[in-house]
């Protein structure tokens, strides 16, 4: 019961009381009843204003307390004309104004983190207090793969994805960088913070992939340019030697010309040979601006597909070609963008066994056009992965490590997403193209 309704039953029945001695007084005397009446009358509204006046303060409190409790900063309360209450409301209202701009700041300040968050390109991902997922940007969705519900409130090592794996062997207070889909190189770094004074911690993954590629590009440029200038020089001088030593074959015995001219040849072959091998160097430096024109990937596709059967056949593997026929045409450099694919193709017939298959297919997800090139071969190694699109490196006794540079320039140059990946006993090279 409040303190209001107390006070009124109390002077509700003490007023009963006083009215009952007025009518007592009636009859006996006409003139005091009267003046009772009036003493009664102003007793009443004395009484009125009194607790009006004493429940003032736990009126206040009771409003003030409701809009704390509902976090209603805007709202001020007149003052009621007592001096004791009013300077009470004054306080109060300066605090509510207090709290109600630190509320305007705090939610334009979290409107702007919000912001920031999504539109910063590097993946950011919180935990709760038990470990578990809570928050996840829009980088950090895209980039680890499955949607933001089905993420939130679970661990990341009870996720089946490959990165969530590796992050949750990160130590917190470390950073790793951590070679993802054979080609890309994330800068993971896993901290901490305090929250209402228990401690919680977040990923910060950075997609330092293009910086990279960009310093290695310029590093084998230059070896590029220096190792040519230098072979071209002494091949170019050792072929005039060569040259010139043929004219002294007639001043030695006919039984040794033959032998002479062999080597000479022999050794002009070898320098041919490594100026064409210097040549292959250059050529993925000096890939030509691109000349695009509309093209049918199912199209192009299919006579890849033609061009590697005879040489899977003498490996004993199959070859398939699944195509979206809802396929549209796509803008690119046919001719860049036929050497990449066949290129990917041709290293997969390579990688698989006899009895195996290789399948060139094309679809369409998210409004974006995907060539899938798989082959049912060993899968990748888990320390070839990593170097896989790294100049240079080949897994090939003959090879050069080139391909797959070449590949990666060209496909860089189309802005595609590429990946090289194991998926159920199949290795696939995944390309998604840009959204048209």
């Amino acid at each position: 019961m409040s303190l209001r309704t107390r006070l009124t039953l109390y002077l509700t029945s003490l007023h009963i009381l006083m009215a009952y001695v007025a009518i007592s007084l009636f009859e006996t005397s006409r003139t005091k009843f009267f003046l009772f009446e009036i003493v009664l009358l102003i007793s009443v509204v004395l009484s009125s204003r009194l607790i009006n006046q004493l429940t003032a303060p736990s009126d206040f409190l009771e409003v003030g307390v409701d809009q704390l409790n509902a976090g209603e900063f805007s709202t001020r309360i007149r003052p009621v004309g007592l001096p004791e209450v009013d300077q009470l409301i004054s306080v109060y209202n300066q605090m509510i104004d207090r709290l109600h701009r630190a509320q305007l700041d705090l939610g334009e300040k979290r409107g702007f983190l919000e912001k920031l968050l999504e539109a910063t390109p590097a993946a950011i991902m919180t935990l709760d207090f038990d470990g578990k997922l809570s928050t996840l940007n829009a980088a950090a969705l895209n980039l680890i793969g499955g949607e933001g519900a089905e993420l939130v409130g679970k661990r990341l090592s009870d996720l089946d994805l490959p990165l969530a794996t590796s992050l949750a062997k990160l130590e917190q207070g470390t950073s790793k960088i951590i070679n993802y889909q054979g080609f890309r190189r994330l800068n993971c770094r896993h901290s901490g913070f305090i929250d209402r004074g228990f401690s919680r911690s977040f990923y910060i993954v950075e997609d330092l992939t293009q910086e990279l590629h960009e310093s290695e590009r310029s590093a084998y440029e230059n070896l590029v340019r220096m190792v040519s200038h230098e072979v071209n020089n002494t091949v170019g001088a050792s072929n005039s030697l060569l040259e010139s030593c043929r004219a002294f074959r007639k001043n030695m015995n006919e039984s040794d010309q033959a032998d002479f001219i062999e080597a000479i040849d022999i050794v002009t072959a070898r320098n041919e040979s490594l100026n064409q091998f210097v040549r292959k160097f250059a050529q993925v430096v000096k890939i030509p601006e691109l000349v695009k024109s509309p093209v049918d990937l199912n199209e192009l596709l299919t006579d890849i597909a033609k061009l590697i059967t005879p040489m899977a056949k003498e490996h004993g593997v199959s070859v398939e070609f699944v195509g979206d026929t809802t396929l549209a045409a796509i803008r690119l450099d046919r001719h860049l963008m036929d050497q990449a694919l066949l290129n990917i193709a041709k290293n997969a017939v390579e990688a698989t066994p006899e009895n195996g298959s290789v399948m060139l297919r094309t679809a369409v997800q998210n409004q974006q056009i995907v060539v899938e090139i798989c082959d049912s071969g060993d899968g990748l190694q888990k320390d070839g992965s990593q170097m896989m699109f790294s100049p240079f490196f080949t897994t090939k006794p003959s090879g050069q490590g080139l391909g797959l540079v070449l590949v990666s320039e060209v496909l860089s140059r189309h802005e595609c997403e590429f990946s090289l990946t194991s998926e159920q006993g199949f290795t696939v090279f995944r390309i998604r193209f840009p959204k048209t």
